[in-house]
């Protein structure tokens, strides 16, 4: 394939080659940048949602809180489980010395070990020391209740 040098002639859309070229480069460059502010953004909400406000409705021993104009705010605790490849057999066991073998599948969607982790949470179930559970409080915007007010 030959080189081409720098033309001139328009392209259908009347755009030559070097302004395309040119037009392509600053759309790299701009989404660069907004990927950057997209993930500073990111940061900050996550300070917020995380380290923020969950102080604070803890402080108020409440887990709603409603904001007119905005939204409610719920708290609630975010769980993270993950077992080590290492673990993975262990893990299969003891799911069914639990009767729980139905949800072992090649591999468990983190969405459902999610789900799983914190619903037996919620029935106290007792996990193996293998099984690594990250409890972390967290806010989440939710659409304003009329008529129910915050604690």
């Amino acid at each position: 394939m030959r080189v081409a040098k720098e033309r001139v002639k328009p392209e259908p859309k009347g755009k030559t080659l070097p302004e395309l070229v040119k037009e392509y480069k600053a759309a790299i460059a701009k989404k660069k940048k907004l990927e950057e502010q997209v993930e500073d953004l990111g940061s900050l909400i996550h300070k917020i949602a995380v380290e923020k406000i969950p102080p604070l409705m803890e402080n108020l021993d409440t887990d709603f809180f409603n904001v007119p104009g905005v939204g409610a705010v719920e708290y609630g605790i975010e769980v993270y489980p993950s077992i080590k490849k290492d673990d993975q057999d262990a893990w299969f066991k003891w799911l069914r010395s639990k009767k729980l073998g139905a949800i072992i599948v090649e591999y468990i969607h983190p969405k459902t070990l999610q789900a799983f982790v914190k619903e037996q949470l919620g029935q106290q179930t007792e996990f193996p020391s293998y099984v690594n559970i990250a409890k972390i409080p967290t806010a989440k915007l939710k659409a304003e209740r009329k008529g129910k007010k915050s604690s």
